[in-house]
């Protein structure tokens, strides 16, 4: 999700899933219809989902996100470009908030899926 000034959501993404309900809505990132802002030059990642339930009770979820939101992933596949998405943005001050979720039965061990996460080249999340 990427907040503008004023608290103002300016994009909200469901990576890997369908269109979510929200004001505004939580735009679709399917395997037939990738996002609009995933970078596609770079694409070599893959959709997949759960049926599995998951849980919104701890406190850093905020009100009102809906759990399909974590029932659905985008993931890099081995041997290719890093994930990159780009949002048409003036030069200014923005929040960037990212939900995660470890849905994948083999990755739920400490330490199996670490990345790191960059915005704008610099990095936010080193070894995440």
């Amino acid at each position: 999700m990427l907040y503008g000034p004023g608290d103002d959501v300016l994009f909200r993404v469901n990576a890997g899933g369908s269109v979510l309900e929200g004001d505004p809505a939580w735009e679709a990132d399917t395997g037939n219809m990738p996002s609009n802002y995933l970078d596609l030059v770079a694409f070599n990642s893959s959709p997949a989902s759960t049926e599995l339930p998951v849980s919104l009770d701890d406190a850093s979820i905020p009100l009102g996100t809906p759990a399909a939101l974590f029932q659905t992933e985008r993931y890099d596949l081995i041997g290719g470009s890093e994930m990159s998405w780009n949002f048409p943005l003036d030069p200014g001050q923005y929040e960037v908030r990212l939900y995660f979720a470890e849905t994948f039965e083999y990755a739920q061990s400490p330490g199996f899926r670490v990345f790191d996460v960059a915005i704008e080249g610099n990095l936010v999340l080193d070894d995440y």
